[in-house]
Parts: C-alpha cells; sequence; structure tokens
C-alpha cells in the first residue's frame, strides 16, 4: 500500500518578517485609535503631536556568547527585512564596540545602545561616542541610556549610584548640546562642565565638539520602569526602553 505524503511549502524568514511586521502594524493601528487621547496628551508635553507609522521590528543582540556569530545572525535578518538591533553592555563586552562593527556589517537597520548606563562615561564623552558612531554608521545610530544599577555602577565601576533620574535627564541635555556644536558651559545636579572654581587645577575651560556630527538630534532613549521616570521619559526622551 503506498502512501502519499503531503511536502509542508518552505517558508523563507524574509516571509516570516513580513508576516510578523503586518501583524504588528494592526495591533499598533488598533491600540492607537483606542487610546488616541492618552497617545496625543504624550507627544504634546513637548509640543509636538507625531503620526504613528508602521511598526518597526527589531531584536537584542546576543552579548554573553559569541558576539561574532550574533553580528553575522543581524547581517542575515537585516537582508529578511528587521528594522533595528539593539546591543546590551551590562558588565561584559563594551557596547559601543559591537555598535561600530554592526555598523560596518550592515545597511541599512538602525543600532541601538540598551542600554548603556549614564554613570562610566562623562556626558560630553557619551555625546562624542554616539556623534562617531552615526558618523560611521550613516545616520543610523539610537543612544539608549539608563541607569543601570547599584551592583554593576558601585560593584563593577566604582562609582556612586547618586540622583538616576536627574543624571539621565542632565546626560540628555548635555549630549544634545554637544550635538548642536554648542559650547560646553554646565552646571546641574549632578553634572558640571567645567569643573567648578576650586576643583582640579582651575585651568579647564570650556569647549565645543570639533567635529560637525551626521545628526544633531541622534534619538535619545530612556529605559524608565516606574511613574516618575516613566512620565520623565515621556518629557523629555525621544523614545522608551
Amino acid at each position: 500500500m503506498r502512501q502519499t505524503l503531503e511536502r509542508t511549502p518552505v517558508v523563507s524568514t524574509s516571509e516570516i518578517v513580513h508576516c510578523i511586521k503586518s501583524i504588528l502594524d494592526g495591533i499598533l493601528n488598533a491600540a492607537f485609535h483606542s487610546l488616541n487621547v492618552v497617545g496625543i496628551k504624550i507627544v504634546k508635553q513637548r509640543g509636538e503631536v507625531r503620526n504613528v507609522g508602521p511598526m518597526k521590528l527589531s531584536m537584542m543582540l546576543n552579548y554573553a556568547g559569541d558576539a561574532k556569530a550574533a553580528a553575522d545572525e543581524v547581517v542575515q535578518l537585516e537582508k529578511a527585512g528587521v528594522d533595528a538591533v539593539w546591543v546590551a553592555e551590562a558588565y561584559s563586552f563594551d557596547a559601543i564596540s559591537m555598535m561600530g562593527y554592526l555598523a560596518a556589517k550592515t545597511e541599512r537597520m538602525e543600532i541601538g545602545s540598551a542600554i548603556v548606563n549614564v554613570y562610566s562615561r562623562t556626558p560630553t564623552l557619551m555625546a562624542m561616542t554616539f556623534a562617531g558612531l552615526d558618523y560611521v554608521s550613516g545616520g543610523r545610530v539610537i543612544c539608549g541610556l539608563g541607569a543601570s544599577g547599584p551592583q554593576v555602577i558601585e560593584g563593577f565601576h566604582g562609582v556612586a549610584y547618586e540622583k538616576p533620574m536627574a543624571r539621565i535627564k542632565e546626560t540628555m541635555e548635555v549630549c544634545r548640546a554637544v550635538w548642536r556644536r554648542e559650547v560646553i558651559d554646565y552646571h546641574g545636579k549632578t553634572i558640571n562642565i567645567p569643573l567648578p572654581e576650586g576643583q582640579g587645577t582651575g585651568l579647564g575651560k570650556a569647549l565645543k565638539l570639533i567635529n560637525h556630527p551626521v545628526r544633531a538630534d541622534i534619538p535619545l532613549y530612556w529605559a524608565s520602569l516606574k511613574g516618575k521616570s516613566v512620565e520623565a521619559t515621556a518629557e523629555v526622551a525621544d523614545g522608551w526602553i
């Protein structure tokens, strides 16, 4: 007795990605129309009303294993239609090296940090770093910032974990000023640039970035969890992680 076996059609990765994005677009549009007032209220806090565009599909890079193998997977997923990749840091290899590597290996997808903490780099170094990444990527970088936590900041970096919300907000303000090539003379609750009188040698003076960035408005995303920090995210950030 002969049986006829039906062959299952092969579905490509790009077809799967397209299907997922179509489903997510439908979910997003339904959610936006049902919560239209809330959505507009949030963006109006910054004096803007934005249209909700097509849903983008992104992925997290595996940062605990073989980084080069993970980057090769990203290249294939970009070809399949994935829009963005997020690079974590924690206390593994630094995120910046990997983001630069991905910028060289990809052509279209956005490359975001998720996240780099706001304590282990000075705000101006953060701005310089992402201006450089935005240059080598052709304007495809997203600067995702967060506070991390005391275990990493104090236990691994040896820096006091103080005023995380203020630190993130002030870092964002400094970054935007650097990207606009303003002379940096900033004095906040957690950040003082240049050092005030009585600290250091007294020889420091305010400077501005030498290079002209590709974009003066590199997107800044905030990794926030609790009420007040989520409200601050809606007020000052370009996106929410």
